[in-house]
């Protein structure tokens, strides 16, 4: 009599069974088969992950000088600049000082009366 429940059952889908044809073959699968090797499965820090951060930081570091003597040749072309800008200035002071002296030497001669003939003199 159980047999005949268990081939009910076994219809309606209600006890799982094998596959005719695959009857043979061992479907069980193990659960978790590659656990003890899960430091395999990670790099290794030494071998992997450390040359890379020395690299990293080697590359860093020359980036570094390279970008400090960038600063410093800018701040050298600058250094350069300023000194240049502040021999103009004081060559403008100077010309600037220069035509106030002829502007009023001129207006000098001009209310002392001989405004032709020393504008004739300055002339040549």
């Amino acid at each position: 009599m159980p047999t005949i429940f268990k081939d009910k059952a076994v219809k309606l889908g209600l006890i799982p069974r094998a596959p005719e044809p695959f009857e043979h073959l061992d479907f069980s699968q193990p659960v978790n088969s590659g656990g003890a090797d899960v430091a395999n499965m990670l790099p290794d820090p030494t071998v992997d992950i450390k040359p890379a951060l020395i690299q990293l930081k080697k590359n860093t570091i020359a980036h570094r000088l390279g970008r400090t003597e960038q600063v410093l040749a800018v701040e050298e072309k600058l250094a350069n600049l300023t000194e240049i800008l502040q021999e103009k200035r004081e060559r403008l002071q100077i010309s600037e000082t220069s035509v106030q002296q002829l502007t009023k030497r001129v207006e000098d001669d001009k209310e002392a009366g001989g405004s032709g003939s020393h504008i004739a003199n300055m002339r040549i």
